[in-house]
């Protein structure tokens, strides 16, 4: 069922028990009471008569500044002036001078402080809300979080979220970072060949390679060699996930470990490769150790940034 607007309205001036239009003539009043002067969401809540609280307000209008705004009243506001990393870097003053857990009366009591009117409506543009950020804030202290994930806007971050819970990550984005890397490292992508050309074997693209034999029907994602006809070989394995990673390690070690049965072929080093574009690739190495493989390096990597696979040197 199709709601019309003036029906919508009257649903809506029900709920808050004051109709939009009066809303706003409250807040004209407090402001020619004031002698025009802007006003924050304490001193509205504090006189008592404006029909319904700030925070109300807020969540009826999008915001307390947007309200004043509809009413037509000169705000000291400069929303949108201001880029959340700013916002953010006060919001962390703020926590640092307080000492305490920042509310809204909190955070306008350190404005006047400070002379800043750095209010509610940035968290609300950028993070739903004060509470939001004030957490994310917490999490950051604590280590939790990184500062670029600090001050991206909570819109991005459920975005990504998103796309992530749906999966709507494959191995192909794991796959071409491992290809950068290997490029990177000096080596070619293409398939070995007797005249001495390509370096990288790809998954489905082991063709008639005499190792092929020993790996049982499995194939890792890529197995690199130096030259034509090396019987050391490096494997690497490809994860969309780095909720993946272990899983990427158990299946690498155990292809390795048939290479190295064959008597022939040995493969010093395995590596795992598990992430997406959006939540950035962790990488592991493992060296060869007796009849182990023993983590020799672990590292964070974003999809932009480049990597060398030492081991390939």
């Amino acid at each position: 069922m199709f709601l019309m607007n003036d029906q919508l309205s009257k649903i809506e001036n029900w709920f808050y028990e004051i109709s939009r239009e009066e809303q706003l003539e409250k807040a004209r009043e407090f402001y020619r009471l004031r002698g025009e002067k802007d006003f924050s969401t304490r001193e509205w809540d504090s006189w008592g008569k404006g029909g319904r609280s700030s925070q109300a307000i807020s969540k009826r209008f999008g915001g307390f500044t947007k309200f004043k705004i509809e009413a037509g009243i000169k705000t000291n506001s400069k929303m949108g002036n201001l880029s959340p990393e700013e916002v953010t870097n006060h919001l962390l003053n703020c926590i640092e001078h307080k000492k305490t857990r920042v509310s809204r009366s909190v955070l306008e009591k350190y404005n006047e402080e400070v002379g800043k009117n750095i209010g509610h409506g940035y968290y609300e543009k950028y993070w739903n809300n004060l509470k939001n950020q004030y957490k994310r804030c917490i999490e950051y202290r604590e280590g939790r979080i990184t500062k670029d994930e600090l001050i991206t806007p909570i819109t991005v971050c459920n975005k990504e979220k998103k796309l992530q819970k749906k999966g709507n990550h494959s191995e192909i984005e794991a796959w071409d970072f491992a290809r950068k890397c290997i490029e990177f490292s000096g080596l070619s992508i293409d398939t070995p060949s007797c005249d001495g050309e390509g370096n990288t074997y790809r998954q489905g693209a082991f063709g008639n390679a005499d190792f092929n034999k020993y790996l049982d029907g499995k194939e890792p994602d890529f197995i690199v060699v130096k030259k034509y006809h090396d019987t050391n070989l490096f494997l690497i394995e490809c994860k969309n996930s780095k909720t993946k990673l272990i899983e990427g390690i158990q299946q690498v070690e155990r292809d390795a470990s048939l290479i190295n049965n064959s008597g022939r072929y040995k493969c010093p080093f395995v590596c795992v490769i598990a992430g997406n574009n959006y939540e950035g690739f962790r990488i592991e190495i493992r060296k060869l150790y007796r009849k182990s493989y023993l983590l020799t390096d672990s590292k964070e990597i974003k999809k932009n940034d480049n990597f060398m696979f030492s081991f390939l040197n």
